[in-house]
C-alpha cells in the first residue's frame, strides 16, 4: 500500500516542502511506500492587499477565520450534491462579492480566481484519486485548494482515507473540524505528523490513533494528544520524487523544534510544542 503526501497551492512555491520531504523520509525508514506530490498552480494569484485574516484567542481556542469558509461551505455542498459548481447562480454572486469587498478586491477578479482554483483543481484529481490514503498538507495559502481537492476525491473515490495536516491544522482545528463532520476528510493531524502517519499507513482505526482527530458515527468526535518525537532519531529529509530543479537552489535545514514563546500569530509552539527541542551537532552535520 502506498501513501500519497500532497501539497497543492495557490501559488508558484519556489521554496521545496521541508515538511513533506521529512515525512517521506521517516515513512520510507518504515518501509512504507510514499509518493510526494507538490502540485503548484501559476494561473493564478492571491489579491495583494487583504484585511486581518486573524482573530486572536486564548491558546488553544485559536481560530483562523478564514474569509474563505462561508464560500468554501457553499463551494463543497454544491458539489457534494450537485456534482459541480456555477459561480453565476444561487448565493454564489453575494458570496463572491461580500469575500471581494473583505479583501478589497473586485468582484471579477475574486470570481475568475475561484473559478480558476476548481478548474485546476480537476486537472490534478486524476493523479491522485486512486491511492488508498492522501495526506495534504495544509498551510494558510493552500485551504481553499485542499478542501475543493479533498471534496472531489471523495466524489470520485468515496473509500479513499484522507487526511490533513500541517501548521494551519494544528493553530486552527476548532474551524477545521467543520470539514471533519461534512464527510470530505477522515481524520486531522494535530501537531507533528510522524507518528500519526505511521498508524495511519498502518491501517490503525483513526479514532485509536493519539495525535489525530476524527468523527465516529457521523456524531461522536475522537481526539487524543500527540507524542513528540526524538529529533535525533529522524533520518534526513528525503526529496526523492520533487521537482528540485523547479524550486529555489536553497537547502533547507531544521535543528529544532518548539518553542517556549506563545506568540498567537505563529504556529511553531502549537504544532510543535511548548519546549524547545533542539538535534545535535553532530546529527545535523550528517
Amino acid at each position: 500500500m502506498t501513501i500519497a503526501l500532497v501539497k497543492v497551492s495557490n501559488v508558484s512555491d519556489r521554496l521545496v516542502p521541508l515538511g513533506l520531504a521529512c515525512l517521506q523520509a521517516y515513512l520510507k525508514e518504515r518501509t512504507i511506500d510514499v509518493k510526494v506530490f507538490n502540485f503548484r498552480a501559476t494561473e493564478y494569484s492571491l489579491p495583494k492587499i487583504a484585511s486581518d485574516p486573524l482573530i486572536q484567542l486564548k491558546p488553544p481556542k485559536f481560530v483562523m477565520n478564514h474569509q474563505d469558509f462561508p464560500l468554501l461551505v457553499m463551494i463543497v455542498d454544491t458539489l457534494l450534491f450537485d456534482g459541480d459548481v456555477n459561480f453565476d447562480e444561487r448565493i454564489f454572486p453575494d458570496l463572491i462579492e461580500d469575500y471581494a469587498n473583505r479583501l478589497y478586491e473586485d468582484y471579477k477578479v475574486t470570481k475568475e480566481r475561484f473559478e480558476s482554483i476548481l478548474e485546476y483543481v480537476k486537472t490534478i484529481i486524476r493523479k491522485i484519486s486512486n491511492f488508498p490514503i492522501v495526506g495534504f498538507s495544509i498551510d494558510y495559502l493552500n485551504v481553499v485548494e485542499s478542501v475543493v481537492c479533498s471534496t472531489l476525491l471523495r466524489l470520485v473515490n468515496p473509500t479513499i482515507k484522507i487526511v490533513w495536516g500541517g501548521p494551519t491544522i494544528t493553530q486552527s482545528y476548532e474551524a477545521f473540524k467543520l470539514w471533519l463532520r461534512r464527510g470530505i476528510v477522515d481524520g486531522l493531524i494535530v501537531g507533528e505528523g510522524e507518528l500519526p502517519l505511521l498508524d495511519i499507513s498502518l491501517d490503525v482505526e483513526l479514532s485509536n490513533i493519539s495525535g489525530v482527530m476524527s468523527v465516529k458515527n457521523d456524531e461522536e468526535l475522537f481526539y487524543s494528544p500527540g507524542a513528540q518525537v526524538a529529533l535525533d532519531l529522524l533520518p534526513t529529509p528525503d526529496y526523492s520524487g520533487l521537482p528540485l530543479d523547479t524550486y529555489y537552489h536553497i537547502a533547507s535545514v531544521y535543528r529544532s523544534r518548539g518553542c517556549t514563546n506563545r506568540c498567537q500569530f505563529c504556529a511553531e509552539w502549537n504544532l510543535f510544542g511548548r519546549r524547545f527541542r533542539v538535534r545535535s551537532v553532530k546529527n545535523v552535520i550528517n
